[in-house]
């Protein structure tokens, strides 16, 4: 195996196989948690009444999928950001943002003539954007709460680490609380701007397609993985 990566949030189906393949070893060490708890009564009341759905987060989509609410939304207007958020939402019909962050959604959005009341699905804590530039555009903006992001204490693995990727600001924000920016001295790959943003000062790349292939990709360059 030519270089090991530490993956700083749970391991997915198929993604240790997908590491092997492009010639590296993946280790996953999970930063935080997502304690799912999406109101059943009021919340699917809110998403029906809603113009416009938008997620900008994989873990909200399965937060609902785990409360067995999301074949609920069948039928309502999705929009979501990122590869990794859409096929989350598998054969539920939505728009895919080309862009990669919650201002991107937007943007995006507003582009196809979203109008009206839009429910934004999110965990907590998260960024503003999404929700600032659609009221900016005369948007009725609510939310539905139906995740928390929880930092967890963790140990660094035994193994030889060449490089670390991140998939999320909570991600980054534990791993400094833990004091790794002082111990692993490698290059952080992040999955994009947002993550990223939260890196500084460290040196960091970000990849080029938000997607846990792109990382892998990403890493294998910078690190002349052959």
């Amino acid at each position: 195996m030519g270089a090991t990566l530490l993956i700083t949030r749970d391991e997915r189906p198929g993604e240790r196989e997908l590491g092997e393949e492009l010639g590296l070893k993946l280790v996953f060490v999970p930063l935080t948690r997502s304690d799912c708890h999406p109101e059943r009564s009021e919340g699917p009341h809110i998403a029906l009444r809603a113009s416009h759905l938008a997620f900008t987060s994989r873990n909200a989509v399965e937060a609902l999928r785990s409360a067995n609410l999301l074949n609920e939304l069948k039928g309502t207007t999705i929009w979501c950001v990122g590869p990794a958020t859409a096929s989350a939402l598998g054969d539920i019909p939505h728009h895919t943002s080309p862009g990669t962050t919650g201002e991107d959604l937007a943007n995006f959005m507003l582009a196809s003539g979203v109008t009206g009341d839009v429910l934004h699905i999110c965990g907590e804590p998260h960024r503003p954007e999404f929700g600032s530039r659609m009221r900016e555009a005369g948007c009725r903006m609510q939310e539905w709460i139906v995740y928390e992001t929880v930092p967890v204490a963790a140990e660094l693995p035994k193994e030889t680490i060449d490089a670390v990727a991140f998939f999320s600001p909570a991600a980054v924000k534990q791993f400094k609380a833990l004091g790794w920016t002082e111990i692993l001295h490698v290059p952080y790959v992040a999955i994009g701007p947002t993550t990223a943003s939260e890196l500084s000062p460290c040196i960091f790349s970000v990849s080029s397609e938000a997607s846990f292939r792109g990382v892998l990709e990403e890493t294998r360059r910078i690190l002349n993985v052959q």
